[in-house]
């Protein structure tokens, strides 16, 4: 599994091959969320400047945006997975890496 915090909002997101993202409360040790949606391995993730949203891309040649503003519990019974917001498929094979710059704009590594 790759993992990926934001320590500011005490939030982690991990990915691996299951091609699922958990996002997990560290304070209190418990997962918040999960998303589905990639069709093949995670490999990056970044978190905008505000924390609002996550950026997801991978093996499956992707871009996925999440809206994770509202952190749902996943236990809860009334669970809704956040938002996706934005989905691009791109020209690479696969996507390796991606990043938000200091103006919040996605930047994301690929091979052709």
């Amino acid at each position: 599994m790759y993992k990926y915090c934001n320590f500011i909002f005490t939030k982690c997101s991990l990915t691996g091959e299951d091609k699922r993202i958990r996002i997990w409360d560290l304070a209190a040790g418990t997962m918040l969320t999960e998303l589905k949606g990639h069709s093949h391995t995670v490999l990056g993730l970044a978190w905008s400047r505000d924390g609002e949203c996550l950026a997801s891309c991978g093996l499956d040649n992707a871009v996925r945006v999440w809206n994770v503003k509202s952190r749902p519990n996943i236990s809860s019974d009334t669970h809704t997975s956040p938002e996706l917001v934005a989905s691009y498929t791109t020209g690479c094979s696969s996507l390796l890496s991606l990043h938000y710059s200091h103006t919040n704009t996605l930047v994301c590594v690929g091979i052709v």
